[in-house]
């Protein structure tokens, strides 16, 4: 005679306790846990799970004759060898593991976590390299330009600001600023160019004030201090990173993995060597190759007439470099319009090599300081003091004594 399972409550006095919670499946599926009915079963009036139908079904079972007759707690327990034909007898129950094979709540946060990476270093630090003279150019356009008086000093008040951000940064513990040779205009200034240049020196001592060490170049870039930087400190062993807070796409030949990156600040948006690659089709060492034939529109470089970011991409990982590219045709490489693109760059080619050799960068600067000479400690207060009165930056003060690592004298 068959015997009707009682239900999940019933049910779960003879599992094992690991599988006890299985049990919440074998509730009625027309009712939540407050017994409440579903929205499933409001909407289609009609019961979501028809299969679990027998387990709805009161502890009874029919006699002969048509006579209903409740089953005893000694015929009930009859449950108990049935239990392992409930494995797949319909959409409603599920394949019953067995005891032990689920995961536990150690394992479950293990693998929700993912993979575990490599540690670093125990004394490891990230190395922040500033474009101070990207910096500059940028806040002279973004902040209020004069004071009270009419004096232009819009550039240092915006650099003030935009330090103080990185300064805050949970992991920012050792920066440089780099500069260009930025000589003062003879003269009145006329444009804009020579009033931010105008700004260079009280923009030196406001990043002094701020306790950043300051890289200013007199017969290089601010590019190969940068460049300097990163190569000296990507292989130091406290240091797990190297981030060149820059826009400038000269810088992206440094990237050396997810060592070195290269950190847009305005869009707040890194580039490693995966997301280079992806981007540009060419390997690091190609930049300056692509940027003579492709150009770059936001350093003013034009680059050679008819070369765009496909084809040269094409051109440079089939020959390699710019200089083995031919100028007449036919080509190893299928590439549209090559006979045109081969006499424009026979045209152009002393101005290509010219510009490839400018934006290669020199890493080997004999600049002086050390991993300890760039590690931040404190703004000289004194001195910053000065500089806020100077440009008349009174809404940073706030912004000073809300931060914790602001300790005045």
């Amino acid at each position: 005679m068959p015997v009707t399972v009682g239900g999940p409550r019933r049910l779960a006095w003879c599992l094992p306790p690991a599988l006890r919670g299985l049990c919440r499946v074998l509730r009625r599926p027309d009712q939540t846990g407050d017994g409440r009915r579903t929205a499933a079963h409001r909407i289609r009036g009609t019961n979501p799970l028809p299969g679990c139908r027998l387990l709805r079904q009161r502890r009874c079972e029919p006699e002969p004759g048509g006579r209903r007759r409740l089953l005893g707690n000694a015929q009930r327990q009859q449950r108990v060898p049935c239990l392992p034909s409930l494995r797949g007898c319909g959409p409603c129950l599920p394949e019953l593991p067995e005891p032990g094979a689920l995961p536990g709540n150690a394992e479950r946060r293990r693998l929700a976590a993912g993979p575990r990476l490599p540690r670093p270093h125990a004394h490891a630090v990230k190395v922040h390299l500033v474009d101070g003279t990207f910096e500059l150019f940028r806040c002279f356009h973004g902040a209020p330009r004069h004071t009270v008086d009419g004096r232009e000093v819009g550039a240092v008040r915006g650099l003030l600001h935009t330090l103080l951000s990185l300064l805050k940064g949970d992991d920012v513990t050792h920066v440089a600023v780099a500069f260009d040779a930025l000589p003062s205009p003879r003269g009145p200034a006329r444009t804009d160019g020579d009033l931010i240049r105008a700004q260079a020196p009280l923009a030196f001592n406001a990043i002094r004030a701020l306790g950043i060490a300051l890289w200013p170049m007199v017969r290089y870039q601010a590019d190969d201090a940068l460049a300097t930087g990163a190569a000296r400190f990507r292989d130091h062993p406290d240091v797990s990173q190297v981030v060149l807070c820059t826009t400038d796409t000269d810088l992206f030949q440094c990237i050396t993995g997810d060592t070195v990156v290269v950190l847009d600040r305005i869009r707040k948006s890194g580039l490693d060597e995966a997301g280079f690659t992806a981007r540009y089709g060419i390997r690091l060492a190609q930049m300056p190759d692509f940027m003579a034939l492709a150009g770059a529109p936001t350093k003013g470089i034009p680059g050679v007439k008819g070369w765009g970011p496909a084809s040269t991409a094409r051109a440079l990982t089939h020959y390699g470099a710019l200089e083995h590219i031919p100028t007449v045709s036919p080509w190893d490489v299928a590439i549209r319009n090559e006979k045109r693109l081969g006499g424009a760059l026979a045209g152009q080619a002393r101005e290509a090599a010219i510009v490839k050799a400018l934006a290669t960068l020199y890493d080997d600067l004999p600049i002086g300081d050390n991993l300890d000479d760039l590690r931040w400690r404190s703004v000289q207060h004194t001195s910053l003091a000065e500089i806020i009165a100077t440009v008349e930056a009174h809404d940073l003060q706030p912004r000073l004594e809300r931060w914790p690592a602001y300790r005045p004298a």
